[in-house]
């Protein structure tokens, strides 16, 4: 048992090599060993693994997107009152606190 902090710490026999032994296959360490793995696979070969999944899983792939909406900007969208708020809210920002949120256009 420790009771201060200078007291000798017990060995806790953490290691790595703990995976080699029974006791490292129990859980949870050894589901948090496969997604450790898991996550360094992903993180270092990421196109690889997307490329393969893509070809697997054709759905996956984002190709070109070409967006034909027929809308009209964002200020000719806004109806009269949210269009006054937006740039009572614009002129605040800048008398009051001293920065622009839009562009003066």
């Amino acid at each position: 048992m420790i009771v201060k902090s200078t007291d000798p710490q017990p060995a806790d026999n953490h290691s790595f090599a703990i995976v080699f032994h029974s006791d490292g296959w129990k859980a949870p360490l050894w589901p948090l060993l496969v997604a450790l793995i898991s996550i360094l696979i992903i993180n270092c070969f990421s196109r690889l693994v997307l490329s393969c999944a893509g070809k697997i899983l054709p759905m996956l792939i984002i190709g070109d997107l070409q967006i034909d909406e027929d809308i009209d900007n964002f200020w000719a969208s806004l109806d009269d009152e949210d269009r006054n708020w937006s740039k009572k809210e614009e002129e605040y920002s800048r008398e009051e606190l001293g920065f622009k949120v839009l562009t003066d256009e």
